[in-house]
């Protein structure tokens, strides 16, 4: 069964996994249907349009905030875990998984952490994980490195500010 892979930013920049959530069907996929549903748009064969009310003031902030935690090479610095806790609570009150749980307990945990710097995702185990490089001149895995490696983005800097008191 896929699972969702929960990864957390050390002080060093590395990216490393953290956790597993299993039945990665019940995360992202599961949102998008929801949200899909709830703002009317789209269908279950294009997100794209949903996709685009993450900038859009039609979408409410919390939604905003679950939508966003999905998007690839995301990450969410530790200190909005806890807005972005209580933002998915809000998600599984209405509509709930026991992955979206399960995800909400991890984040939960690497907040408390002190060598967690931030949180990122590979929403589904079956597809190769942004946050795992092949470094071609020693022929090996490493970790993603937010110092050394380009493409990610943070979720709180994409967000109105009072996300981060959400």
């Amino acid at each position: 069964m896929s699972y969702v892979e929960i990864y957390s930013v050390k002080p060093n920049g590395e990216v490393v996994g953290a956790f597993e959530v299993r039945n990665a069907m019940a995360g992202a996929l599961f949102i998008w249907e929801h949200l899909r549903e709830k703002y009317g748009v789209g269908s279950a064969f294009n997100y794209d349009p949903l996709w685009k009310l993450f900038t859009d003031d039609r979408m409410d902030l919390a939604d905003k905030i679950v939508l966003g935690l999905t998007f690839d090479k995301v990450i969410i610095k530790r200190e909005n875990l806890p807005p972005t806790v209580h933002a998915l609570q809000k998600f599984i009150s209405i509509h709930s998984t026991p992955t979206l749980v399960g995800i909400v307990d991890a984040l939960a945990k690497l907040a408390e952490d002190p060598e967690c710097m931030g949180v990122c995702f590979n929403h589904t185990s079956v597809a190769a994980s942004y946050w795992e490089k092949w470094d071609e001149e020693t022929d090996q895995g490493r970790h993603y490195d937010l110092n050394a490696d380009p493409g990610h983005w943070f979720l709180y800097d994409e967000l109105p500010p009072e996300a981060a008191a959400f």
